[in-house]
């Protein structure tokens, strides 16, 4: 079977044949970049080269887990030449003829500085610090490949790898990719009219505007929540067709840990009680513990407050998100790095942008489910922090993360 390939596939193999050391893939959302290039590395290892090392990467190994390396064991699958024999689930590494494919997130300073390797690919490049970036090009013999979406006005790919002359810079967007279905096409085309800051990046794939991002105050812990002493809550955002998204959050004014549960479409009020269930079988909620929905859908509140849980509607007056955005603003943010649909909604949470390029003080309506959720348990209106106090333990757990 074929795997149809883009004008990425086509591009990668012109720089590759040109001697190109670098070769750097810009692109809008669903340009095809990480999918051909992972069609390229196979195809190579598959027909061409000998005894090569290939690494691919990303900056945590949870995320790389459901994007390249996803994606990669399903392009084998559907070439057909996917084996048990050469894949090693343990080491993270899979074998084409006499050629190795190794998978880790740079989050691993050990394999960071490790052995090196001839070939590099590091999918999402802009979310790798530089000073790791250079660790790993130092110790690639042949051919570093990266590839990204400009969320970003300034970062060090555009200043110290894109002005490099040994380097072959290429961008794409969701118009190169003949094969997306329509349904897909016509979301992107959306951004025009929500969002020109988030059309620019994701649909032109052209570089962002910075200050239109909302939250810079975040960052990965490696902390479980049972650690964290603090106020715990649950914020709760309804959707269908949009997700339906639910993030527990434990509160303590030296910082907030945030955790995704709930992030699925297609549920309706009996399907989110069962999720509820779920997650109170699992020990994440009991039946007490205090959810703050969206107030737009009292139904669905109704609902599960019939089940036996204890939810009630988040403040929704003039003004709340405005002062439940500021409020999360004020505080350190930790993330454990399973929650990858919250840090990605984070990441790209923006303020709307008019066509003069100024940055209003209104949010993009969009892709902002487990922002919302996260606004709702945490609005100090509806949840009362500012009655809670200090909380015992929490300062000095939050103080050495």
């Amino acid at each position: 079977m074929k795997v149809p390939t883009t004008i990425v596939y086509l591009k990668t193999e012109e720089a590759y044949v040109k001697g190109h050391p670098i070769i750097i893939h810009q692109g809008g959302s669903r340009s095809g970049k990480t999918f051909n290039i992972l069609i390229w590395l196979i195809m190579k290892a598959q027909t061409e080269w000998e005894n090569k090392i290939i690494d691919i990467v990303r900056d945590t190994m949870t995320s790389l887990r459901s994007s390249a390396m996803f994606d990669f064991y399903l392009i084998l699958e559907k070439l057909g030449i996917y084996s048990e024999e050469n894949h090693n689930k343990s080491e993270n590494i899979y074998k084409i003829r006499n050629n190795i494919f190794r998978f880790f997130g740079t989050d691993d300073d050990q394999k960071v500085r490790g052995p090196g390797r001839d070939i590099l690919f590091i999918n999402e490049m802009n979310g790798v610090k530089y000073t790791v970036y250079k660790q790993l090009n130092q110790r690639t013999k042949e051919l570093t490949i990266g590839d990204y979406n400009p969320s970003d006005e300034f970062h060090w790919i555009y200043e110290h790898i894109l002005t490099d002359k040994d380097c072959y810079f290429f961008k794409t967007t969701f118009l190169d990719n003949d094969h997306l279905p329509s349904r897909i096409i016509n979301a992107i085309k959306k951004y025009k009219d929500t969002d020109p800051n988030y059309w620019r990046i994701y649909g032109l794939g052209e570089r962002g505007i910075a200050q239109a991002t909302i939250y810079y105050n975040w960052s990965y812990t490696n902390k479980k929540f049972k650690e964290f002493e603090g106020q715990e809550m649950f914020g709760l955002d309804f959707g269908f067709n949009n997700p339906t998204a639910m993030v527990r959050v434990k509160y303590h004014k030296k910082g907030i840990f945030m955790e995704e549960l709930i992030y699925k479409t297609d549920l309706t009020s009996d399907l989110i009680v069962a999720e509820l269930l779920k997650l109170e079988k699992a020990g994440k909620l009991t039946k007490e513990s205090s959810i703050f929905g969206d107030g737009a859908r009292p139904e669905i509140i109704e609902d599960i407050r019939r089940a036996g849980f204890n939810i009630r509607p988040a403040e929704k007056e003039k003004g709340s998100v405005l002062r439940g955005i500021n409020f999360i603003k004020r505080h350190k943010i930790f993330f454990p790095k399973t929650s990858l649909n919250l840090v990605k909604e984070f990441r790209t949470y923006k303020w709307k942008v008019d066509k003069d390029e100024h940055v209003l003080d209104v949010p993009v309506d969009l892709n902002d489910h487990l922002c919302d959720a996260a606004r709702y348990a945490l609005n100090p209106v509806s949840c009362n922090i500012g009655k809670m106090g200090v909380l015992k333990g929490g300062e000095e757990l939050f103080g050495n993360i």
